[in-house]
């Protein structure tokens, strides 16, 4: 064994001791900085996700609803049955984005017909009513959802109802008959 007495052994085993409890007050205060900093970090991501939500909200789902609402019969219904093969994002720049739902761009010819993205001449269909009411009546499967023109009338002349007026209706020849009396008497 070595030459240190029993008292110098106590001696240090004390010093050791006391630097143990002093090490394990400052793994318990780092600890709790730790926890603190994570409520706080936590707090603030909840924070961070509650804004990208409403930024989503605001630049992607309120504008996509107003446009189908524009070009649909129904958009309450039939908003869903064009959500089924066509999705709407935000691209980098923050612009709204037409997809099919495997999430490759839904392109057009120059001249506005749906075409794939392969063909070197097409370009996305910009986020637009008419684009879009164009591009999904040129697929055929949203005929039936599709609102259609709103125009009116056929540009001929007169403006009681298309019909004869009542001064060109021919009269009978006949003496007028008397009109049958209803009621008490």
């Amino acid at each position: 064994m070595s030459d240190k007495t029993i008292e110098e052994l106590q001696a240090e085993n004390d010093a050791l001791r006391e630097k143990n409890k002093e090490l394990l007050g400052e793994v318990k205060k780092e600890r709790q900085k730790a926890r603190d900093l994570e409520s706080q970090a936590g707090g603030e991501y909840e924070e961070l996700e509650a804004l990208r939500d409403e930024v989503r909200e605001l630049k992607l789902h309120k504008p996509v609803r107003e446009l189908l609402s524009k070009i649909l019969v129904v958009p309450k219904y039939a908003m869903q049955e064009v959500l089924e093969e066509y999705k709407f994002e935000l691209d980098d720049d923050g612009k709204v984005v037409m997809q099919h739902a495997d999430g490759t761009p839904v392109m057009r010819t120059p001249d506005k017909e749906p075409m794939t993205a392969d063909d070197p001449k097409s370009v996305p269909v910009n986020f637009d009513a008419d684009e879009v009411s164009h591009y999904l009546a040129g697929t055929g499967k949203f005929d039936h959802i599709l609102m259609g023109s709103k125009a009116s009338g056929g540009g001929a002349p007169g403006g009681r109802g298309g019909g004869p007026s009542r001064e060109t209706i021919p009269s009978d020849d006949k003496p007028d008959k008397p009109k049958p009396a209803f009621g008490l008497r």
